[in-house]
């Protein structure tokens, strides 16, 4: 946060260069995007079909051929939404509930096994043992392939 260009480097090898928000929201790899935010982004095992890639029970359009090629999803804890049991996305439950203050992250199981991290107010009355709705914005996911490489960044059609 304090350059103007960041490098990130995976075994000796440039992943990508450039400012450090551009590589927040357009990370050109799955390592850079693991990389950089804390807690990291989140990365889901997805199935494509069509236009589309499927999570659980939930699906989310894909431009192009980036459902094709998406084996993963990713998105940051801090674009996760919480909302009521049976709504939004998918359902989780609440394994652990981290206070911090002004924000909470929440780490929930997903209905297919999978712990993800959600960033929640830190007023949030939520707790472990909840049950929780989860949105995950189209505009906020990134898709990668087997190789790593990112498909498409941000912006997935409504």
């Amino acid at each position: 946060t304090m350059a103007d260009t960041i490098v990130v480097l995976n075994e000796g090898r440039v992943e990508q260069a450039g400012s450090p928000m551009d590589l927040y929201h357009r990370p050109r790899t799955e390592f850079v995007a693991g990389f950089i935010g804390a807690p990291s982004m989140n990365v889901l095992a997805v199935e494509g079909a069509g236009e589309s890639v499927q999570y659980g029970s939930a699906s989310f359009t894909a431009p192009g051929e980036a459902a094709a090629k998406a084996i993963r999803l990713g998105v940051r804890p801090e674009h996760v939404l919480l909302c009521a049991p049976g709504e939004g996305d998918l359902t989780a439950k609440v394994r652990l509930k981290e206070a911090l203050g002004g924000e909470s992250y929440l780490y929930v199981m997903t209905e297919t096994g999978d712990q993800i991290v959600v960033r929640a107010e830190g007023e949030s009355p939520v707790k472990a043992g909840d049950p929780v709705g989860l949105t995950l914005p189209t505009h906020r996911l990134h898709l990668f392939a087997a190789d790593g490489e990112t498909v498409h960044s941000g912006a997935l059609p409504a």
